[in-house]
């Protein structure tokens, strides 16, 4: 029975509590640095193209590319929310008991020295010489609380009160958020609405949907850089030059996105999510001439010709050497073409069909012409999130006071018999309670425990 009382006074601590905080910041951090099948909409082949056959098993075998729905991620949110409501409801019934016992008993019940022969000036006087702010306090009898440092019910107001905030962002986040997504081709604006009715707090009958207002957004251009390793190119990083309007057109905001460095506009968030390339080919067989747009990594028909036929990535723009920081050329506008007889057979790759360059594949000859491509944003509207992080910021900043910064609060009164009953509690781990009752102890001239 000891070792369980002991165990779930560890669980409910406050350095478990740090413990388990920074392991799921650990895991966001994860999930921040790589991209996540569920938010970037990718396929696995899209993702092994971009890290690499050999990477992607390692990346994906660690289930670094869903990160937030991994078992280990799961079990320590359930455990740092289990902790923080049994640490909250532990803190409340111990209050609860203090105000039911009374103050004063309170303090007898749970001495940590009992002395005689002394008066309370003395204890008062050794308190001073070593850096407490000694008070009285009202009571049914003469009772003194020498503090240092903080006093440790603000410290645990100030991250309790992070926790409201963070809350509050949380309901406001699921109060307001809608997302969507839209493709822009460059130099191409579209309308954003900033308000949707499947918004909960529609949905919820909270609020009426009477429409809502648009913003405009415009790409003026999107472009891809690479990295060159054994003789294959990896995209290296996505951007889209964006810019916002207002409804009647007047510039509001303008930035240059990539992953995970998206812009923002009042509660507005659009984030860099997918691309789009179109390529006009002209197709050669030797009964016919074509000319058509195609999608890349789409299956389009060949006249004519049995199967369905598939162009790569398109790659095109600025190259590095992996590892390197300089540019090292501009790849040439070039894509890979696949054919595929039917449904369950395997896919032929023909060769590298490059911008200028025909490429003979069996009886069809394709000719790129031109191409076009685009950007792919993900936005979203979510008030709540700045409540969130500033939460998070007060918390972090109360669990560290809490945690490392010393502070150290007793209280002592005398009863009738003349003893001078001691209490007192420390918070920090550079704070001991022992420690400091007997510093205060080498000041007394006559101690009897």
């Amino acid at each position: 029975m000891k070792l369980l009382k002991g165990l779930y006074r560890i669980f409910i601590s406050t350095k478990t509590t740090i413990i388990l905080f920074f392991i799921l910041i650990f895991f966001m951090l994860l999930g921040t640095i790589f991209p996540q099948y569920h938010l970037v909409h990718a396929t696995q082949a899209q993702f092994k193209e971009t890290f690499g056959e050999e990477k992607f098993k390692i990346l994906n075998s660690l289930g670094l590319f869903d990160v937030f729905h991994s078992l280990g991620f799961r079990i320590t949110s359930l455990l740092f929310f289990l902790n923080l409501f049994l640490c909250t409801l532990d803190g409340l019934i111990f209050e609860w008991g203090r105000l039911k016992r009374g103050r004063s008993s309170a303090i007898k019940i749970s001495a940590k020295r009992i002395y005689g022969s002394l008066n309370l000036e003395q204890i008062i006087d050794a308190f001073k010489q070593i850096g407490y702010k000694v008070k009285k306090i009202s009571g049914d009898r003469e009772i003194y609380v020498a503090n240092r440092g903080f006093y440790p019910r603000i410290v645990s107001i100030i991250y309790h009160f992070g926790m409201v905030v963070m809350i509050f962002g949380l309901v406001l986040s699921s109060l307001t958020r809608f997302d969507g997504d839209v493709s822009l081709f460059d130099g191409q604006k579209k309308p954003i609405p900033t308000a949707s009715k499947d918004m909960k707090i529609y949905k919820m009958g909270l609020l009426k949907f009477k429409g809502a207002d648009t913003l405009n957004l415009e790409s003026k251009k999107f472009w891809m850089v690479f990295w060159k390793h054994h003789g294959e190119f990896f995209v290296k990083d996505y951007f889209s030059h964006l810019v916002l309007y207002t409804k009647d057109n007047r510039k509001i905001k303008e930035k240059v996105i990539q992953v995970n460095s998206p812009l923002r506009y009042h509660g507005m968030t659009f984030y860099q999510e997918y691309f789009v390339q179109k390529v006009k080919l002209h197709l050669k067989t030797p009964d016919r001439d074509t000319t058509l747009e195609v999608e890349t990594m789409t299956p389009f028909d060949v006249p004519g010709k049995k199967g369905k036929y598939y162009l790569g990535m398109l790659k095109v723009g600025k190259w590095f050497k992996y590892r390197e920081g300089k540019v090292n050329g501009e790849l040439k506008p070039q894509c890979y073409v696949y054919h595929r007889e039917g449904k369950g057979k395997k896919k032929k790759k023909f060769g590298l069909l490059e911008m200028g360059e025909p490429l003979q594949a069996e009886d069809v000859t394709f000719d790129m012409v031109s191409y076009r491509q685009g950007t792919g944003i993900y936005y979203k509207r979510d008030n709540g999130i700045i409540y969130l992080l500033i939460g998070t910021l007060i918390f972090v900043i109360g669990l560290f006071l809490r945690v490392f910064y010393p502070t150290a609060r007793f209280s002592f009164f005398k009863d009738d018999d003349g003893k001078i009953y001691l209490t007192g509690q420390t918070t920090g781990i550079a704070v001991n309670l022992m420690d400091e009752i007997e510093k205060m102890e080498k000041h007394l001239t006559e101690v009897k425990e």
